[in-house]
């Protein structure tokens, strides 16, 4: 294998830190390693995951810290700088990124989530800055596209040596005792951040239409893994509470769940759900969608942004029609699930064939969004 002299920064979260970025980035930095990068010509900014200092990993790769932009504009070029940089490619939300610092960038590449319509204006300014940019779904393309910018899609990707259904025929039986969880129990779940009170995971509106759900089928179960009482975020065990349904909601241990919970008790916890929920009101590529289809769990998606694209509608899973919306200081609306639709949704899912939608699941993923395929179709450099 020749080694690879060009010099690439990778900039986003922590590949050890849990959130979907930092596992997309462990993942796809195995891959640049693999192909030739070595130490010497690879390095990473963590915008989450580390701060006060530079660190080298076990593999003798450099990891950068934040410094003063929240978002880590001023670490790119600083950083950039300092490592000599060839190329530094971004997963990380490009409009609150300080201009003044994108511009004196060298070759930049944002790997940017477009989970906005329309794309509001502090990405479009901030593209301008930008020598290729990838776009991480085909709504996102399409919008850049129409707004004058060309990209490469590359979507994001499941690693299906980890995420794969634990039995062969798809029976969840098994994994629900595991856990002490009533085998009868149907189970629907969530994997998402708890960041913002008025939540682009719609936790209020699953909530909602699982009560009416709940109202049908007593013997229901939702786990939603976050933090239920995350500051800042939607008050999820309250209005739990609220409603009256607390005995039917699960969550995971909070220190567990951000240190401790490795990719591998994800595929379990997955192979316990007989339904994923993920109608956001924004998503820029859903990755928690693409990891529970393959382990042979159906999605219902919300039909907004990129989600639709997730799913083979009718039979990997259901798309939701859109409610209200709420126009944000972004400059482009949240759209949220019609709560009336998802329940109709969710009773579908209840009723179908899960053998066989399991088996279209990850029949579906491998060959549209496994990681080997998405490194040999898709090369980012």
């Amino acid at each position: 294998m020749n080694k690879r002299k060009l010099k690439v920064m990778w900039t986003s979260n922590a590949n050890w830190s849990s959130s979907g970025y930092g596992q997309q980035t462990k993942d796809l930095g195995k891959k640049f390693i693999s192909s030739g990068w070595d130490s010497s010509n690879f390095a990473y900014i963590d915008m989450f995951g580390l701060q006060g200092g530079i660190v080298t990993d076990s593999d003798g790769i450099k990891h950068y810290p934040i410094m003063d932009h929240v978002v880590g504009s001023d670490a790119m070029l600083h950083h950039g700088r300092a490592f000599n940089a060839d190329i530094i490619i971004s997963l990380l939300d490009l409009w609150p990124q300080n201009p003044t610092d994108l511009q004196q960038l060298g070759r930049f590449i944002p790997f940017v989530p477009i989970d906005y319509d329309p794309i509001p204006r502090g990405i479009l300014n901030n593209l301008r800055f930008a020598n290729r940019i990838i776009a991480m779904s085909k709504f996102g393309q399409k919008q850049l596209q129409d707004n004058g910018f060309s990209s490469t899609y590359i979507p994001h990707h499941v690693d299906t040596s980890i995420f794969f259904p634990l039995d062969k025929n798809m029976d969840k039986r098994k994994r629900k005792m595991e856990v002490k969880i009533d085998p009868e129990m149907f189970v629907f779940g969530m994997v998402s951040a708890n960041k913002d009170l008025i939540s682009r995971k719609s936790y209020q509106q699953v909530l909602e239409a699982f009560k009416m759900f709940l109202g049908k089928h007593p013997k229901s179960l939702l786990y939603i893994h976050t933090n239920p009482d995350q500051p800042g975020g939607f008050p999820i065990r309250q209005y739990a509470e609220h409603l009256g349904i607390t005995g039917n909601i699960g969550y995971p241990d909070k220190y567990k769940m951000q240190f401790d919970t490795p990719k591998e008790e994800m595929n379990k916890i997955y192979n316990t759900f007989d339904c994923y929920l993920m109608p956001s009101s924004t998503e820029g590529c859903g990755i928690t969608a693409i990891e529970a289809q393959a382990t042979g769990t159906p999605v219902i998606v919300n039909n907004y942004t990129s989600m639709p694209e997730l799913v083979n509608d009718g039979k990997t899973g259901l798309i939701t029609k859109t409610g209200y919306e709420v126009y944000m200081p972004i400059g482009a609306y949240m759209r949220f699930p019609d709560v009336t639709d998802l329940y109709n949704k969710m009773e579908t899912i209840y009723t179908a064939n899960s053998i066989v939608i399991g088996h279209n699941c990850t029949h579906w993923k491998r060959d549209n969004y496994r990681l080997e395929k998405m490194w040999e179709d898709k090369r980012l450099v």
